[in-house]
């Protein structure tokens, strides 16, 4: 092995538990050398310290090990005391029963094959001489006349007003202490006289009254514009500036404050009317019609109010009676057209049914009851009120109801699906049900929160709103009119102007003969299909077919969500072009997604055989996500492709057979 030398030094002792205990660790710094005298550097050591009793060579009381790395200097810092221990406590070593003798032991490839190094004496150090020096204090090892290290230590005691020094002399403290412990004094005020106990009083009238309270009135308070003056009793005015408070929007004319533009809420942030209240409002006095005196509804008692038409009461609250001057009336129904002679009123009697009432004789019929067992010989008459008060069972056709401008409500009618229901022009049905029977109605009858299950004619151009259908396969003799908020679940509608905000499911509208939905908008659409010769705009479709047929003109597919295709079908949208009529389609701003397997999202096809100038289809500013191709064409009708943004489809896709293509400037 090669030999290696380390230089070492102690240093001050860095840690102590008090002046004369024994030390927690030392410093120790070293240089490490090869044999040469070369300084290590960089390189891992172990160290190993004994510390011996008595002499170089004595009983070894402590021992521990280090391994270490020199630094760039070859230098190793460590604390003595603190390394892997071997033998002893270091904190138990009996510095006072000395010397002790520190001997180093070295291995320089890091192990523990320790080489002594040397063996160094511990001496002291300053903090180990003023430790020492403590002690002494401590014995009375000082020269202070004795040598008695006990009488420097004398305890005080206080025996009422006696202090007295332990072997030494007493003082009375009478003169700043009573002997009972305590000093306090109380304060007492009477009237204006302020008093301490056992001491002196002053008088405070100059500072208050002498009654216990300050109090001040308020005196009175002017507002000039936005300056409010306070008069304060026995006191100055004060002026304060409410400007900060005021909102710019009111204006004040003296004590009026007015606001000339916009409406006023109160209850909602979005006023509709000059003045609108969301709430109720509380009026003992008189509502005026502006400013004209004749016109106006009064309060006069708790439960009586008057309504002044023109200079006339038309309600008595004596005899709870209304007397309406015609020339006064104005209502209006659906559509909106005034009432004229020979139309109706509708009010309630006494027991809420209602009534119909004739303008010119305001003479009151009862409404017209009908049950199952009187709904086939009951009379009803054009313009009546009807209520149908139970299930009606039919096995015959029914024309009952065949009158125009009835009112029918209620109920249910139920036949065994081949049974007619006749309403003439212009009825009005709401909240009855209809089961396997067929509808035939005349022109604008409405039907209004109806249901209507495995119906099969739903009427001439007929309005459904609010309505729920379901299983009616609806044959294409009559042509429904629009469908507005309605449920349409597992139906067949060959014909139909138009739906709006309708929830549809599993249902066809159209046929690939002559039959479609003129329009579709606002609608929710899943697993249903669609044959379309207008607008279809801003519906969400899931496993929806949109399809148009051959000569369409003018139709549009916009704005809509388009969400995988119906089952069995190889697209989302077909066009067919076929045909010599003239062809204008547009889709447009629409979303097509979740269409991984599909081939294409928009198909074309058939032949074209019309004018080239008036045969065209656009597609623009769609977005295609997902899917095999975005648009394919069999067709060799001209179309334009433009403006669209993909995301995951494989290409385009588009062909035709006279290559007439406009592609996004080769976006796709």
């Amino acid at each position: 092995m090669k030999k290696y030398s380390i230089l070492c030094a102690l240093f001050a002792l860095i840690s102590f538990g008090g002046w004369a205990q024994a030390p927690d660790a030392v410093n120790y710094q070293a240089v490490v050398r090869d044999g040469s005298g070369q300084i290590l550097t960089s390189q891992t050591v172990g160290i190993q310290f004994v510390i011996r009793q008595g002499s170089a060579t004595g009983v070894s009381v402590y021992s521990e090990s280090f391994t270490v790395t020199t630094n760039n200097y070859g230098l190793v810092h460590l604390k003595i005391g603190t390394g892997a221990n071997q033998q002893g406590s270091f904190g138990n070593i009996d510095w006072e029963n000395g010397p002790m003798f520190l001997e180093t032991g070295l291995d320089n490839l890091g192990g523990t094959n320790y080489v002594v190094m040397g063996t160094t004496e511990f001496v002291s150090v300053p903090y180990a001489i003023s430790s020492k020096l403590a002690e002494n204090v401590v014995n009375d090892n000082v020269n202070d006349a004795d040598a008695d290290p006990n009488n420097e230590i004398q305890d005080l005691s206080l025996s009422g007003t006696n202090l007295s020094i332990e072997s030494g002399n007493t003082i009375d403290l009478s003169g700043l202490q009573d002997g009972t412990g305590t000093d306090d004094q109380t304060l007492t005020l009477s009237g204006t006289d302020l008093s301490i106990e056992s001491g002196n009083t002053i008088d405070l009238s100059g500072l208050q009254d002498g009654t216990g309270t300050d109090d001040q009135n308020l005196s009175g308070a002017t507002l000039t514009g936005s300056t409010l003056q306070i008069d304060i009793e026995n006191g100055n005015s004060a002026s304060v500036d409410l400007s900060p408070l005021q909102s710019n929007v009111w204006s004040l004319n003296g004590t009026s404050a007015y606001y000339s533009t916009g409406n006023v809420g109160v209850g909602t942030s979005i006023p509709q009317f000059t003045l609108d209240v969301d709430g109720d409002v509380g009026i003992n006095d008189f509502i005026y019609h502006n400013e004209d005196n004749d016109t106006y509804m009064g309060f006069t008692l708790a439960d009586q109010y008057d309504l002044w038409l023109g200079g006339v009461n038309v309600i008595d609250a004596n005899t709870n009676t209304v007397s309406m001057p015609v020339t006064n009336i104005r209502m209006q129904n659906i559509p909106a057209t005034n009432i004229v002679s020979g139309d109706r009123m509708v009010v309630s009697n006494s027991s809420g049914f209602l009534k119909s009432v004739d303008p010119n004789t305001l003479i009151q019929d009862e409404v017209i009851e009908i049950t199952n067992a009187n709904h086939a010989s009951v009379s009803v008459n054009n313009n009546e009120i009807v209520r149908i008060t139970e299930e009606i069972f039919i096995t015959a056709n029914y024309s009952g109801l065949d009158y125009s401008g009835i009112h029918v409500s209620g109920g249910k009618i139920t036949g065994t699906g081949s049974q007619v229901v006749r309403l003439d022009n212009n009825a009005v049905v709401e909240g009855v049900v209809f089961e396997n029977v067929s509808i035939r109605s005349g022109v604008s009858t409405q039907f209004i929160s109806c249901t209507f299950i495995g119906v099969t004619d739903l009427g001439f151009e007929s309005k459904f709103q609010a309505c729920v259908l379901n299983n009616c396969n609806v044959t294409n003799i009559y042509k429904v009119g629009s469908l507005q908020g309605c449920e349409i679940n597992n139906c067949l509608i060959p014909r139909c102007d138009f739906a709006s905000d309708c929830d549809i499911n599993n249902t066809t509208f159209g046929d690939n003969s002559s039959s479609e939905v003129a329009g579709m908008s606002n609608c929710f659409l899943s697993n249903s299909k669609v044959y379309v010769s207008g607008t279809f705009n801003n519906n969400s479709c899931e496993n929806v077919n949109v399809v148009t047929r051959a000569g369409s003109y003018g139709v549009t597919i916009a704005d809509n969500t388009f969400d995988r295709r119906l089952s069995g079908e190889d697209n989302i949208v077909l066009l067919d072009v076929g045909g010599t009529g003239t062809t204008v389609i547009k889709v447009t701003g629409n979303a097509f997604t979740g269409a991984s397997s599909l081939p294409q999202s928009i198909k074309i096809q058939g032949t074209y055989s019309g004018s080239s100038s008036i045969g065209l289809v656009g597609i623009s500013d769609n977005l295609f996500s997902r899917g095999t191709s975005a648009v394919t064409s069999t067709s060799n009708i001209r179309f334009t492709v433009n403006n669209n943004a993909t995301t995951g489809v494989s290409n385009l896709g588009v062909s035709n057979g006279i290559n007439q293509v406009v592609r996004d400037n080769d976006i796709f």
